[in-house]
């Protein structure tokens, strides 16, 4: 197979980031588009990386200076006016992306197949755009509390994490499965954005202490692209009865990205994902980001759960995204599991992490906010009501939602939760 290349990343604030020389087709119409490709001198791989479950394949480019796009200063007149002022300049991926589309809709009559970019998405922590700054250690005489696991009427609610790397901590023996590529090596110092993860799982547990945990990998260096989110998604199809994603991106238009709605469509599950941190950032950040304007994937999905932060009042909370597509509403401050020990971390001009060189000592614990904790509140809510009333999770996310609204969970509420 064909390697995938994570060298060539394009985009900026309005479009979002993506990789710029790789794009995700239809196995149906996989050779259809290599001959439109190859018209412009562009020649995929002869054997691309597929995936049957999600019906996709993603295709290497090669070097954009072997493109050949005929009038290309007319194609891209053409896709500014169609763009109407929307998104940035646009790249070399974009214009032959727009360039083959115009051709099929030529030749099948406004038909086209379905092809896309491969989009990165960042992970949901407050360094993603929401300031809420690092995970603060627990005061003293503060605990966390995971009660024991019972003996239950029969199967156990089996929730999935998809996320960074899970630190196994001696709290969450017995409660989890893991492959061991997706365990924090056990020794050194991980950044603190690599305890995600626990914190979630710490989350879970303590809301849901009578479930199984099935923790996989998704974000590397915080990041993760779609068609390996994608393919990390299906991976838990009739695995688990809720997926938690607690991670997002955007796009230039707010409109779905292709590769994970084909995911969405095919997971089979309750799933849960944060609305994002952007809500209290009204222009882009000095490094592509999102806004409070934007919609954040894959928790704006069609069937996605997607959860906002209220803070001890029981409103929105300033960092927590608003829109038509939040769904709920949960606690968004959490003390929980944690690193032994973390180094801290900063971003520079182009956003990218780097260690600040200060380790602090969390002794397992800390107190974190975002949207992540209030998406894994939710979630370990929904299997506790689900696994006590014995009952499946949708009729415990309808019981939630429609139900009474509390003070720590309700539905999202467009003229309450506004900006």
């Amino acid at each position: 197979m064909a390697e995938i290349r994570k060298d060539r990343v394009e985009g900026d604030a309005a479009t979002g980031a993506y990789l710029g020389t790789q794009i995700v087709v239809d196995l149906r119409h996989e050779r259809l588009l290599r001959q439109k490709l190859e018209e412009v001198g562009v020649t995929p791989p002869e054997k691309p990386v597929s995936n049957v479950v999600l019906g996709l394949a993603v295709l290497e480019l090669g070097d954009p200076g072997l493109w050949r796009i005929p009038d290309r200063e007319q194609v891209v007149t053409r896709m500014k006016a169609a763009a109407n002022g929307r998104g940035g300049p646009p790249s070399e991926l974009d214009t032959l992306l727009f360039h083959v589309r115009e051709r099929f809709g030529e030749e099948y009559d406004g038909w086209e197949p379905e092809f896309a970019k491969n989009r990165l998405y960042a992970e949901g922590t407050p360094y993603t755009g929401g300031g809420q700054g690092d995970p603060e250690k627990l005061k003293t005489g503060e605990s966390v509390v995971i009660p024991d696991r019972e003996v239950v009427n029969g199967p156990r609610v089996r929730i999935g994490l998809l996320d960074t790397p899970l630190f196994a901590h001696p709290r969450l023996s017995g409660r989890y499965l893991a492959d061991t590529a997706a365990l924090l090596p056990p020794k050194g110092d991980p950044l603190v954005t690599q305890g995600h993860a626990v914190h979630l799982a710490g989350i879970l547990a303590q809301q849901a202490p009578n479930a199984d945990l099935i923790v996989r990998q998704a974000l590397t260096d915080f990041e993760v692209d779609s068609w390996t989110l994608a393919t990390k998604m299906v991976e838990f199809r009739n695995e688990v009865d809720i997926l938690v994603t607690a991670l997002g991106g955007t796009t230039w238009d707010n409109q779905p990205p292709m590769v994970l709605r084909r995911a969405e469509a095919r997971l089979g599950c309750v799933h849960v994902s944060s609305a994002g941190n952007w809500g209290n950032v009204d222009d882009p950040l000095r490094f592509p980001s999102p806004t409070r304007r934007s919609a954040i994937f894959p928790g704006a999905l069609a069937d996605v759960i997607a959860v906002g932060a209220l803070d001890e009042s029981g409103e929105r909370t300033p960092y927590s995204q608003s829109g038509p597509w939040v769904t709920a509403m949960a606690p968004g401050r959490h003390g929980s599991l944690f690193l032994e020990r973390a180094g801290l971390v900063g971003r520079d001009a182009k956003g990218v992490f780097f260690s600040t060189g200060v380790v602090e000592l969390f002794g397992g614990f800390a107190r974190w906010d975002g949207t992540s904790a209030a998406a894994a509140y939710f979630a370990g809510v929904v299997a506790a009501e689900a696994q006590n009333r014995e009952t499946s999770v949708e009729e415990a996310v309808h019981r939630l939602l429609d139900g009474p609204a509390t003070s720590r969970i309700r539905p999202f509420d467009p003229e309450r939760d506004k900006y």
